[in-house]
């Protein structure tokens, strides 16, 4: 990854043990695995998707530590991230809740989105009891599948059967395993005194010694038929910096109960009272000093309480040990009745009753400051999550309030400073206020616009992007890291920057930096760039040592630490991927696709051509081609360029759905009548190559090493003219105007301009009349010389010019980058200059623009032609009444631009799916 973008990010083992669904042994698995990991002398954290109590309570047993409950119903995305970086400790050991894929609402709530909120690979646990060689359907199936609304699905690292009945099941289940591209990690067998019994809530909790053996025959058979090592080395994960804020909680945060700070907290923790978060426990701790006291056993609450928590837990096994204990009773009344305050949950809601009724109808009393009832007779099972005043949890339980109306809400008390009721609150965040919070001020994940080849449209949609950000109030910035063109644009600090950077700024309301843009490759020929890095020229390279593996790691660091530095600043980031990101041969030399989309934990957006063809293959092959851990970072495809009806490929974009498991966001049609610059020489294949009748006729010389010929976008939107490229000599003398353009190698170009008769035909239009400009390489090749001695751009150390200005050019190694306003017949105009070389008259004064006459000059000035006054001037020997004459209007360039920009951002929002577009950009926020 080159530098780290997260120095203090931490590395860790942790991965999710969650299975197909219940019943199949990952509880058992899962404390056995606890028990090996421990005794192996590795420190091991225990989590539990979800809200249980009481598989919680086995993990202590077998880790000897404190397990964790993470859900993604009580917590914000950013609060699990949060806590899980709080806790994690060496090895981390996640046990899932019920299948995978199970949850509140969908997926949502399940296993598979606290994993893939972590970026935790999953271990599944599968039943193997009656199957054999039909896992590897079962096992791809988990393995491919990913809900085309979920921004992210997570990775199966690989399998555990259990229930394994003999060594020939086993053979065919990794025969299965194999075949399904996974790694089976072991082969459980079918063990006696191995499984945790069905029970009501905790039964099983009070015969320890029983549960103790368990873990330990549980742990025995992990140690014999688990990979624990393989399983390790699969599972290694990042622990990001930006999720270790400290502290995890304050003390100004609201809680349950209201007032925050208290001297002395009274916790109730006995046989009867044991289900609390450890994460509420821990937070209680800022609060004040904690002291946990036996309802059952002791005769008075600790001195001096100033907050009583009674959690829930099992008050209906321990009536008679309750109601014994009137001293403790009568302690806790008096507390509520003075209005010390107090918050009472579930089983603790039951204790402050007047009587608890146990299963054969026989009440016992108990504190009584809720004149109710709680029964256990005719129980049944009330379970669901809850949200009472902002505040999230859980109700688990099998009593009921007597006399209570039949309410979908969870019967709720306040009695002076006491609330109480059936919900397990959870208090280490309240949900509405962070959400509401996150979606005021939080920031999106950053964005790469990659492709699957080039030229299919990445730059135009991350324009678009840039554009629609800032429209819907975000501060977005465009990047690039690594950009192979010859077009460029100086910034205003006087650097160099791709083309395309500097128009996505624009489309985002900025002034273009070389943070944009950090590394741009100018080709020379077809074997040698010069390299431009942070903005200034490095020197040249040829191919074969600009991409070797020595050294890149400079270059990796400089682009990443470029966008650092932007990232600090806006968000999101804009990214443009370059060519492919399926390049196989160059994945482990990549700067600029799916490992800077690492470095930036972006996610991906794949675009792909249609009208070129083979979309199907394109974008199925490029994703198939990514590792396993890149293409989980692709979460969503832009079918772009298609013309005509989109109805008729509808069902074509839900094939690609169903191949890739990724979904379409949307088709963008070919945008004619939209003109954004373009950087890609590809585009000017596209471009007019002959004159034609009616038309004041400008030629472009098609140069070898043609650059910035967005200098003429302008001028080929004018009405009045047809601008064509060509290298045709016949076609060169049906011209009214030529243009020699910018070049990267004017010494090259112009050698063979002289060899194929370009040069001879020029020569000839200007002495009939036609009028001849050039720009940068252009204006020096009008020269009468142009001289190397240095060896700037090769071995040739100089050539006659075409001798239409009196002027030479030297050559030399300081290139000039600026940009400039200068005046032109009166009016202010602007540009900017890219070159090498000092142009210099007979008396060796230097110019910048020289006019030999109106119809022939060159200047430096990149985007002149884009100044209306220049345009007008050019065109005005040509003016006749069927071509407007001089009542052309003219848009600045500026205002043009902005036109274009939003009437694409107005064409993306209308084909594609903005909602699914934030919600991948939200973590699924959205």
């Amino acid at each position: 990854m080159g530098k780290n973008m997260f120095p203090h990010e931490r590395k860790v083992h942790a991965f999710v043990i969650a299975a197909t669904n219940s019943g199949c042994g990952k509880t058992t698995l899962t404390v056995g695995l606890l028990r090996a990991l421990s005794q192996n002398g590795g420190g091991v954290q225990p989590f539990k998707c979800g809200p249980d109590y009481i598989d919680t309570q086995y993990h202590r047993m077998a880790a000897s530590a404190e397990s964790v409950n993470l859900d993604t119903f009580f917590m914000s995305p950013s609060h699990l991230r949060r806590v899980f970086a709080h806790y994690a400790g060496e090895i981390n050991v996640v046990e899932g809740v019920m299948g995978l894929w199970d949850g509140k609402e969908r997926w949502h709530g399940s296993t598979a989105e606290v994993a893939s909120l972590l970026s935790l690979p999953v271990v599944l646990v599968v039943n193997a009891r009656s199957m054999a060689y039909s896992a590897a359907a079962l096992v791809d199936g988990y393995r491919r599948f990913m809900p085309l609304d979920m921004p992210e699905a997570p990775r199966i690292a690989g399998v555990i059967f259990n229930q394994v009945g003999s060594p020939r099941h086993e053979k065919m289940l990794r025969e299965a395993c194999r075949d399904a591209g996974m790694t089976c990690f072991g082969c459980v067998p079918r063990v006696k005194d191995m499984e945790i019994p069905s029970r009501h809530l905790g039964l099983t909790l009070d015969k320890r010694n029983d549960m103790e053996r368990l873990i330990e025959n549980a742990a025995e058979a992990v140690r014999a038929a688990v990979d624990i090592e393989g399983m390790l080395a699969e599972t290694e994960v990042i622990v990001r910096r930006d999720w270790q804020t400290e502290p995890l909680w304050t003390q100004e945060e609201s809680f349950p109960w209201g007032e925050a700070c208290h001297d002395k907290i009274a916790v109730a923790r006995d046989e009867a009272f044991s289900f609390m978060y450890r994460e509420n426990i821990d937070r209680l701790r800022t609060l004040g000093n904690i002291e946990f006291f036996s309802p059952i056993a002791d005769k008075s609450l600790p001195g001096g309480t100033t907050l009583l928590y009674l959690p829930g837990g099992y008050p209906e096994f321990f009536l008679e040990e309750l109601n014994r204990n009137d001293n403790m009773r009568n302690a806790v009344k008096k507390y509520i009745e003075d209005e010390g305050r107090c918050l009472a949950e579930c089983g603790g809601m039951m204790y402050l009753c007047r009587n608890i009724i146990d299963t054969d109808g026989k009440a016992y009393p108990m504190v009584g400051v809720l004149q109710k009832d709680a029964t256990m007779k005719g129980a049944r099972l009330h379970l669901g999550y809850r949200e009472i005043n902002g505040w999230r949890g859980h109700e688990f339980h099998y009593s009921e309030i007597k006399e209570e109306n039949e309410n979908e809400i969870t019967p709720f008390y306040i009695y002076k400073n006491t609330v109480a009721g059936y919900m397990h609150y959870y208090w280490g965040e309240k949900r509405k206020e962070t959400e509401k919070t996150e979606h005021v001020d939080g920031r999106l994940h950053n964005v790469m616009f990659a492709g699957t080849g080039s030229d299919v449209g990445k730059s135009m949609v991350a324009t678009a992007f840039c554009r629609i950000l800032k429209q819907d109030g975000y501060s977005p910035a465009p990047f690039k890291a690594q950009n192979m063109a010859l077009n460029s644009y100086a910034t205003a600090d006087g650097l160099e920057i791709g083309r395309a950077q500097a128009v996505q700024a624009e489309a985002a309301g900025l002034e273009c930096h070389t943070d944009m843009n950090p590394l741009l490759l100018k080709p020379n020929s077809d074997h040698t760039s010069q390299v431009v890095l942070n903005g200034k020229p490095v020197g040249n390279q040829h191919a074969t040592e600009y991409f070797r593996k020595e050294g890149r790691g400079e270059l990796r660091n400089a682009v990443c630490e470029a966008f650092d530095r932007l990232a600090a600043h806006h968000n999101p980031i804009v990214m443009e991927g370059a060519g492919s990101i399926a390049e196989i041969n160059l994945r482990d030399i990549d700067i600029v696709n799916m490992s800077m989309a690492r470095h930036a934990d972006a996610d991906v957006i794949l675009v792909s051509d249609i009208d070129r063809g083979g979309v199907f293959a394109s974008v199925y092959g490029t994703i198939m081609l990514l590792p396993e851990e890149d293409r989980r970072r692709v979460k969503g495809i832009i079918i772009n360029k298609f013309r005509g009806d989109m109805s008729l490929f509808e069902e074509g974009r839900k094939m690609i759905e169903r191949l890739c498991g990724i979904p379409v966001l949307g088709v963008l049609p070919y945008m004619k009548d939209i003109h954004i610059e373009e950087e890609d020489s590809v585009s000017l294949e596209l471009k007019n190559r002959e004159a034609m009748e009616g038309k004041v006729n400008v030629a472009v010389v098609m140069l070898r090493h043609i650059s910035n010929f967005t200098d003429f976008d302008t001028l080929e939107r004018d009405p009045r003219v047809h601008l064509f490229y060509t290298n045709n000599n016949e076609e060169i003398m049906k011209a009214d105007v030529i243009i020699l353009p910018g070049t990267k190698s004017t010494l090259a170009d112009l050698i063979e301009l002289r060899r194929n008769g370009v040069a001879q035909a020029v020569m000839r239009a200007k002495r009939e009349g036609t009028t001849v400009i050039g720009i940068c390489g252009g204006y020096q090749m009008m020269g009468t010389e142009v001289a190397d001695p240095e060896g700037v751009e090769g071995n040739v150390e100089r050539m006659p010019g075409l001798g239409l200005l009196p002027l030479t050019t030297v050559m030399g190694g300081e290139k000039t980058t600026v940009q400039t306003i200068f005046d032109f017949k009166g009016k202010e105009c602007r540009g900017y200059e890219i070159h090498m070389g000092v142009t210099t008259d007979k008396q060796g004064t230097p110019h910048r623009s020289f006019f030999a006459e109106d119809n022939c000059w060159g200047t430096y000035i990149h985007g002149i032609l884009d100044n209306a006054a220049v345009i007008e001037h050019l065109l005005a020997p040509f003016a006749t009444p069927e071509n407007g004459g001089g009542e052309h209007e003219n848009l600045t360039v500026a205002e043009y631009n902005n036109i274009q920009y939003d009437k694409l951002a107005e064409a993306a929002r209308r084909n594609i799916d903005m909602k699914k577009f934030y919600e991948i950009l939200s973590g699924g926020r959205a």
